[in-house]
């Protein structure tokens, strides 16, 4: 048996040998196409995720009577672009208004602006 190892008929064999896991292995295993499809899933909830914590902040956390405070309080000072202004009166004024995610972000990006000029 020892000797037989040594020889090259042995190595080819054991190179055309397909290789075989037992059970307990192969239940751990994955394909590459599923661990894409993992990472392509996992992307997609954080990006939800992401996007109900802006609308929550928005809606909830903030609510109307924020964003209107924060509308009378750009009127005399102007700092807002008017696409900022527009987004911004739409939830303050409009009941049940929800922005997009694109307008939430759109918001939470004048509430720093007017919080950096002393809006509190």
């Amino acid at each position: 048996m020892t000797e037989w190892c040594k020889k090259e008929g042995c190595w080819k064999r054991v190179r055309e040998a397909p290789p075989t896991l037992g059970r307990e292995i192969t239940q751990y295993l994955s394909t590459a196409e599923k661990e894409i499809a993992e990472k392509v899933d996992a992307k997609k909830a954080q990006r939800l995720d992401t996007q109900l914590g802006r609308l929550i902040y928005v809606m909830q956390e903030r609510g109307q009577e924020y964003w209107l405070r924060a509308l009378e309080w750009n009127a005399p000072r102007d700092i807002l672009p008017e696409k900022e202004k527009s987004i911004l009166s739409q939830v303050a004024k409009k009941r049940g208004f929800v922005p997009s995610d694109l307008q939430a972000n759109v918001l939470i990006d004048a509430e720093k602006k007017l919080q950096d000029e002393g809006f509190r």
